[in-house]
């Protein structure tokens, strides 16, 4: 099981990096948590793009791991802070990680964060400078006490999707170029490259300096995911973006077998792990009429297209978009959302007589006129792109909630990121 390094990370750094810099930047401690907060997971998930690839695996280890890195920020700012030439120096060493790190994209995220925690857009700015040193040496020890290598930090990040997905606010995953988790998750599927066979060549190599027994199980662990990769791959779809994935597990296993406590037993719970992850990344999907299709499975559109094809009559019931993109604060759909909405389209043909409505929700932030209307706005740009795709109009109603129907609470930020949402329901069969 990888570890939360989300949750972790605000357990050990939200507090401190907000106790000690509220007062610096002349922000309340409630608003500067918050933007920690917010601040965390854009950081993880920044690295995880970063580290899709070798390359990026590599630089990102080297700057964490390198001497410019001081661990003791991890402990807090308060000796930093208010020093002058200290003070200054952590702020340009801050200010050069953020652009590294984000690159043309270090404005938008400021900018998203602030709209999340009220903070003004300079404090944020400042705070991104500030954190990400501290960040970068919690880090920094954490790999040190688990004596790993570049290749285990690029697996330990891309395993952080399932913790980033509740945590990452729409507004900063679009400020990244991806508006959603599961946009991300793509990219960093697609991203992966390193061949799988000569991560398991090197697998082998490492486990033959711990014992034979070890790279047998290399052997007997590459050969079993492999066999997940071809029960996985559907019909017709090239191996290349599962070995993709194969090729970080292998990445994984390379660090496992630098252990010396129990490195076998270590390497068949990753493998395993990972053969399931990768098992259940997409499967494909026979519909009526010989369309063939692949989901996510467990996603919005298996589900649905697993409603309608079963015997349950039920009208009503609805299903939530989860790869659905638009930009920030606007209707306007992104190519990110072509893939769910081209499936949607396949189904929707598939079955002729079913009809739905597209419905459109915000959380309590801001007008509620304005709300309503941005919901409005996004459920009509849905039906609209379905209706390019061959869905006859009269098919789809759509209307828009604004913040009326949470799903979740709208006292925390995980809870409004859930209410802002896009909803298909099934109004006939």
């Amino acid at each position: 099981m990888i570890e939360n390094l989300v949750e972790t990370i605000q357990s050990a750094l939200t507090s401190k990096l907000a106790g000690d810099a509220s007062g610096y930047l002349g922000e309340s401690a409630a608003t500067t948590r918050s933007a920690v907060s917010a601040a965390i997971p854009a950081v993880l998930a920044g690295l995880a793009q970063q580290s899709s690839t070798a390359a990026g695996a590599a630089k990102i280890f080297n700057t964490i791991t390198g001497p410019q890195i001081d661990s003791g920020l991890a402990d807090g700012l308060g000796g930093w802070l208010g020093e002058g030439t200290k003070t200054a120096g952590l702020l340009s060493q801050g200010s050069t990680l953020l652009r590294g790190l984000f690159g043309d994209r270090t404005g938008a995220i400021s900018e998203s964060i602030s709209s999340l925690s009220w903070m003004k857009i300079s404090s944020v700015s400042t705070l991104l400078s500030l954190s990400l040193p501290a960040i970068f040496a919690w880090l920094k020890r954490y790999l040190a006490q688990g004596r790993m290598d570049a290749g285990s930090l690029a697996g330990l990040l891309a395993g952080q999707g399932e913790y980033l997905r509740p945590r990452l606010d729409d507004r900063v995953t679009s400020a990244l170029g991806f508006a959603t988790p599961a946009a991300l998750l793509a990219s960093l599927a697609s991203g992966v490259t390193g061949g799988a066979a000569a991560a398991a060549a090197r697998v082998a190599d490492v486990g033959r300096a711990v014992g034979s027994g070890a790279a047998r199980t290399a052997d007997a662990a590459y050969g079993a995911a492999g066999g997940t990769v071809d029960r996985a791959r559907p019909e017709g779809m090239s191996r290349g973006w599962l070995w993709g994935l194969l090729g970080v597990a292998a990445l994984v296993l390379i660090t496992l077998f630098s252990y010396w406590r129990s490195p076998v037993e270590q390497t068949a719970s990753t493998v395993q792990a990972v053969s399931t992850s990768v098992a259940r990344a997409v499967k494909s999907l026979d519909l009526p009429g010989g369309i063939k299709i692949d989901v996510t499975e467990g996603g919005f559109v298996d589900s649905l297209a697993g409603f309608l094809a079963s015997k349950d009559t039920t009208v009503g019931r609805s299903f939530t978009f989860d790869d659905l993109h638009f930009e920030t604060g606007s209707a306007t759909l992104t190519p990110a959302s072509d893939r769910q909405l081209d499936t949607l389209a396949a189904v929707l043909k598939a079955y002729g007589d079913v009809a739905v409505n597209v419905a459109g929700y915000t959380d309590n932030t801001g007008d509620p006129a304005a709300n309503k209307k941005l919901s409005a706005d996004r459920a009509a740009a849905v039906k609209q792109v379905l209706v390019s795709k061959g869905i006859a109009a009269p098919r789809i109603t759509d209307e828009g909630f604004g913040a009326d129907k949470p799903i979740a609470s709208n006292e925390t930020e995980e809870g409004r990121s859930k209410n802002r949402r896009v909803e298909l329901v099934v109004m006939k069969r």
